[in-house]
């Protein structure tokens, strides 16, 4: 069944629509993962610990 034509076509499109979304999303979320990387190499315990403004806290 895996080696079907059609499904092997479907998850060809379905990978390529994850790859176009994830980088989508890394242009999104850089600024956050450059801040983190900022905090980590400067030792910044409170950028690490503080509570997120957003909904999901710490």
């Amino acid at each position: 069944m895996l080696s079907d034509p059609q499904v092997q076509q479907v998850r060809a499109r379905i990978e390529a629509a994850e790859s176009e979304l994830g980088v989508e999303l890394r242009a999104c979320l850089q600024p956050f993962q450059n801040r983190y990387g900022q905090a980590v190499r400067e030792g910044d315990v409170a950028v690490l610990t503080g509570i997120c403004p957003g909904k999901h806290g710490r």
